[in-house]
C-alpha cells in the first residue's frame, strides 16, 4: 500500500451515497473504506487506522455524533 495516499473511512447507510462519496475519493487518488453502520465503522476504526472519517449523523445502530 502506498504510503503517500490518504486513508478515508466513509460511514453511511444509504449505499448510493455511500458509493457517490467512494468514488469521487478513489478518482482523486485517496484509498477509501466504507461502512454501513457503526458496529462495522469500529472495527475499520482499528484495522483501516484512516486519516478522516465521513460519518452520517443518523446511522440505523447509532448516531454519529
Amino acid at each position: 500500500m502506498d504510503k503517500t495516499r490518504k486513508k478515508i473511512l466513509v460511514v453511511d447507510d444509504d449505499p448510493a451515497l455511500q458509493n457517490l462519496i467512494c468514488r469521487f475519493f478513489n478518482y482523486n487518488n485517496f484509498i477509501t473504506e466504507s461502512a454501513l453502520d457503526g458496529k462495522t465503522a469500529r472495527q475499520l476504526l482499528i484495522r483501516f487506522k484512516p486519516d478522516l472519517v465521513i460519518l452520517d449523523v443518523n446511522l440505523p445502530d447509532d448516531t454519529g455524533l
